[in-house]
């Protein structure tokens, strides 16, 4: 028995040298050789109002009084590649006066993708953030943060960009003859580039009537992953109430937050009411995602008491007691987007 066996492997074993002996030159053959290959480097270059390097003063607004609105439009292009488009009001500073003039200038954005290219913002072309909200803003809150005008702009696309002053008509007479300066920065990244804000998000709460933000010192800041597995993050929060329990979520709109709404995380601020806290959060979707109305311009992040959250089930929610006074809201115009990558 164990000799049939020696014998049958050794049959096999010189069949299948046989068979490999036969297939060395036994079929058709073609090879090919590519040489030369080169990678080159994408390019983006924004111009504003034409220019690239931009040298000209955009906004001159002399003899601005109380009441008085003036619009500066700006157009913007990026050629070559489709990015995302953002502008930055920052460096303000009293040059005549200082009664802070800056803080009785609202200040509104029209944004437009102008696809005929006639430097006008037509009917259906206009695109006005839904979350900068007229006479809300002013110079003084916007100071320093990035806005966002346009997500995946097309190459070679016109952006008008129509920047709306108005001076508070209830500035006193302290007022006259003020002159502020600032500076205005423009910039364009490849999409898949984090935001400049280095992905940071400001929160704050607000007045439930002007939905403009209360500076009682009650506010948070949320640094957070452009992509990845799960949301990592690391929240500070100050001037919250003592020794509550806060739960941070992703409201989508509309009312009560869970359109798809998530739960982040929850934490306890002590007896200051301040709070630090870092995680992951392993959420499953993207931020924003459908059906959220915001989709896909970006998520709405909001701090509030668990109290006024259904965070038993730690997924949607939704936000049962509506009390703005006592929750951060994403600070005016920042939105975030972060990539579910699994």
């Amino acid at each position: 028995m164990n000799t049939n066996i020696l014998v049958s492997l050794l049959v096999i074993g010189l069949a299948a040298t046989a068979i490999g002996g036969s297939m060395t030159g036994a079929f058709f053959s073609s090879a090919q050789t590519s040489t030369g290959n080169t990678i080159t480097a994408g390019t983006i270059d924004l111009t504003v109002n034409g220019e690239s390097p931009l040298q000209s003063k955009v906004v001159n607004l002399p003899d601005l009084k109380p009441g008085y609105e003036r619009n500066v439009t700006k157009i913007l292009k990026v050629t070559n590649n489709p990015s995302n488009a953002w502008m930055q009001i920052a460096n303000i500073a009293d040059i005549v006066g200082n009664h802070k003039m800056d803080a009785q200038i609202y200040y509104y954005l029209t944004v437009c993708q102008d696809t005929n290219n006639n430097n006008v913002c037509d009917t259906g072309e206009t695109n006005t953030s839904s979350y900068m909200d007229k006479d809300k803003e002013t110079l003084a809150t916007l100071n320093g943060k990035w806005i966002e005008l346009w997500k995946d702009l097309p190459p070679n696309t016109q952006l008008i960009v129509i920047q709306n002053f108005h001076f508070n008509e209830s500035a006193g007479n302290e007022y006259q003859g003020d002159q502020i300066t600032f500076t205005e920065n423009f910039a364009a990244y490849q999409l898949e580039a984090p935001t400049p804000t280095g992905n940071i998000l400001y929160l704050e709460n607000k007045d439930a009537t002007t939905w403009t933000n209360i500076t009682d010192g009650m506010s948070g800041t949320l640094a957070y992953n452009s992509a990845g597995p799960t949301f990592d993050y690391t929240f500070t929060g100050q001037g919250l109430q003592a020794s509550t329990d806060y739960c941070l979520i992703y409201y989508a709109d509309t009312w009560a937050g869970n359109n798809p709404g998530a739960f982040i995380a929850d934490m306890t601020t002590d007896g200051t009411g301040a709070v630090t806290k870092t995680g992951s959060a392993a959420l499953g979707i993207s931020l924003p995602t459908l059906p959220d109305p915001r989709y896909p311009a970006g998520a709405k992040i909001w701090l509030v008491p668990c109290s006024d959250y259904n965070s038993n089930t730690r997924t949607t929610g939704p936000i049962t007691t509506w009390d703005p006074t006592k929750f951060l809201f994403e600070n005016n115009p920042i939105l975030i987007n972060y990539k579910y990558t699994p």
